[in-house]
């Protein structure tokens, strides 16, 4: 079995925000992988939850800023039900 990944830097604040962040899940969905790494995500151990609920093409992995100040953070996107 071939396991394909794609990584994305996405390296600025936007998918904090939910509009944007919806796009980015979209366009995301859209790869040819089972699996998407995504780097700098500025996400927050507070808006998880967000983001599971915003990733409908499987499951979401997070590690996030427990700081006030979101910085970093990754993302690991699973879109295949075979993992």
């Amino acid at each position: 079995m071939e396991l394909i990944i794609a990584t994305y830097n996405v390296n600025d604040n936007d998918i904090a925000d939910p509009t944007k962040r919806r796009a980015v899940f979209e366009c995301l969905g859209t790869v040819q992988a089972e699996v998407i790494l995504i780097e700098e995500t500025h996400s927050k151990v507070v808006t998880e939850h967000c983001w599971q609920k915003g990733w409908t093409k499987g499951q979401a992995f997070f590690h996030s800023s427990i700081k006030k100040q979101a910085e970093s953070g990754v993302a690991i996107l699973v879109q295949s039900k075979n993992i």
